[in-house]
């Protein structure tokens, strides 16, 4: 969402005055450079209203002047913009300014019944988590009041929650209550300011998924394992809700947690229910044997179970449906809960991982596109890898482009892709080709077939672009070349 023309002009006013004191500015003052780019020393004015507020530590270093602006004397920081009026008294004296209400994103009230216990402001339920540097900040005094409930940014992989004059987050693989301010200053200062920040924190505003199971979640050892959320929170059975992710899907009453369980997709999908057997194969045999039937059971392979012990044990995954079974070059089990894969060309740590059956989920469901949350293609959010069956071919040989494409954050296939791929040859000209579609697995393999023609010792230059909506192209480029080795 963008940013109000009315708070664009407040941001250029606040520049103007930045660089009219800048030019003015004694050099016995206490405002002096600092040695990192674009970080300040924080006022004097500030000194004690930005210790009180947790110094550095909360705020983030400064990271511009103080400067004028009508009545006020303001300095930004990194998350926040410190402002102090010589008119006021007392408490009033020192402020945050309400940045966060430029951003366009105020909501409602929340239309989820909220949990016994909790804090309402504003008719928003305060993240229990956000609470402790919530009221450090001496709640909506200078935090000022959430504007939104709690959200899940599936691009940056963190929970996050806006409030009118700071924004509190979370990362998935931070550790629980590792809570920190969002850089609304730096967002707000934009490309006047020299300091870019941490880049963790970044301000960056997508559409809203709402997480009415966000407790259950964080009690997992990996959230993050279960991929992105593909839906907000909808009907399920008995006043219970269900919310869809890549690669399971969630179900309970937010209000009663002792019901809250992943639900049997596998199963619902139709994935072959075998009947458990005798044992053949124990750990010398890399497997694990899950009794089921008394003496009858399934053979899990170790690096299977290691992952179902990290996730929640058995009563999370529920029991195999049946043995290991290949999936092209992909080993694949499959649980009441969830399928595990292991993909042997995977980087260490991430061999083993939760197949991606919401989608799948989702089709049969056919629910209307509006329910659905779309991801959010861009350069950063996209790992996009073009691999060659050789870096080398001969004139008379056929060479084959594996497209590979991977969510950034957690490294799960992206299907149902295709993209172009533009050839260039020496002397300029140009052939197009297509990618069909990715699978599964987010891959897809182009044949590009021998062309005697070209002469040994030409480099063949492509470049490949998805054909997605995103608002800079997706693209690779690379080159092969040909070569007669007799």
């Amino acid at each position: 969402m963008g940013k109000s023309g009315n708070f664009l002009l407040i941001v250029n006013l606040f520049f103007i005055t930045i660089l009219l004191s800048a030019c003015s500015a004694n050099p016995n003052q206490s405002v002096q450079s600092n040695e990192i780019e674009g970080i300040e020393e924080i006022d004097r004015t500030f000194r004690e209203f930005y210790q009180n507020l947790g110094a550095e530590s909360t705020l983030g270093p400064a990271i511009t002047a103080i400067f004028d602006w009508k009545n006020l004397q303001c300095q930004y920081t990194e998350n926040a913009l410190m402002c102090f009026n010589p008119l006021a008294t007392n408490v009033e004296r020192f402020s945050l300014y309400p940045l966060g209400t430029a951003f366009d994103i105020q909501e409602g009230p929340s239309q989820i019944a909220p949990r016994e216990g909790a804090r309402i402001v504003n008719g928003h339920e305060i993240y229990s988590e956000f609470l402790p540097l919530y009221d450090s900040l001496y709640g909506a005094t200078y935090a000022g009041m959430p504007i939104t409930d709690v959200r899940f940014n599936t691009l940056e992989q963190r929970i996050e929650q806006y409030f009118e004059n700071v924004g509190f987050y979370r990362r998935i693989d931070d550790p629980s209550g590792y809570v920190n301010l969002l850089a609304y200053g730096v967002y707000a200062c934009d490309v006047h300011c020299r300091f870019k920040g941490k880049g963790t924190n970044a301000v960056i505003i997508s559409e809203n998924i709402e997480l009415p199971f966000m407790p259950f979640l964080i009690n997992l050892s990996d959230p993050a394992s279960l991929g992105e959320p593909l839906t907000g929170a909808f009907a399920y059975e008995n006043d219970q809700l269900q919310q869809v992710y890549q690669n399971a899907v969630i179900v309970g009453d937010p209000n009663q947690p002792q019901s809250i369980r992943l639900l049997d997709v596998p199963v619902r999908l139709g994935f072959p229910l075998i009947s458990p057997g005798p044992q053949q194969y124990d750990q010398n045999n890399q497997m694990v044997f899950y009794n089921v039937d008394g003496p009858n059971g399934y053979h899990v392979p170790i690096v299977f179970d290691q992952f179902i012990a990290n996730h929640g044990g058995r009563d999370f995954s529920g029991n195999p449906l049946s043995e290991v079974f290949m999936e092209g070059d992909i080993a694949r089990q499959c649980f009441h809960n969830y399928c595990l894969d292991y993909v042997p060309n995977a980087p260490e740590g991430q061999k083993v991982r939760m197949a991606s059956l919401g989608e799948q989920y989702l089709k049969s469901l056919g629910l209307s596109p509006d329910m659905v949350a779309t991801f959010q293609f861009s350069p950063n959010s996209v790992n996009m890898q073009i691999n060659e069956k050789a870096p080398t071919v001969g004139p008379g040989e056929e060479q084959i482009l594996e497209l590979v494409l991977l969510r950034s954050k957690n490294k799960t296939p992206i299907a149902d892709v295709e993209a172009d791929l533009q050839l260039t040859l020496p002397d300029g000209s140009q052939r197009t080709f297509n990618f069909p579609p990715t699978d599964t697995y987010g891959h897809s393999n182009l044949i590009l077939q021998a062309n005697p023609t070209v002469e040994s010792g030409t480099l063949i230059a492509y470049k490949a672009c998805l054909n997605v909506p995103s608002s800079e192209p997706i693209c690779v480029m690379d080159n092969y070349l040909i070569w007669q080795y007799k």
